[in-house]
């Protein structure tokens, strides 16, 4: 089940499951429990966890957790520009 406070600049009640697919996914892997990452795949795959990840991040993660996502998580081996994920600490 999806919570509010891991997206939390949408109201979880007017989110579109496909609609805001892209916002759902990064969102949750990056502020989600492992039980939310769970029902992520559940809800929509591992493949296409895969390519939104790699097609269209968004730049909210921290190094840390991009490691984590990008190599433990999705087990991706690709070599992916972390300019376009990591926030700026500034």
């Amino acid at each position: 089940m999806l919570k509010q406070a891991t997206v939390w600049s949408k109201s979880v009640g007017k989110l579109d499951k496909n609609k805001d697919k892209e916002y759902i996914v990064n969102q949750v892997l990056m502020y989600g429990s492992l039980g939310e990452i769970a029902d992520l795949k559940q809800s929509y795959g591992i493949d296409e966890i895969k390519r939104i990840f790699v097609e269209k991040p968004s730049q909210i993660y921290s190094k840390p957790a991009f490691n984590l996502i990008k190599n433990i998580i999705l087990k991706i081996n690709a070599d992916l520009d972390m300019g376009r994920y990591i926030k700026s600490v500034y």
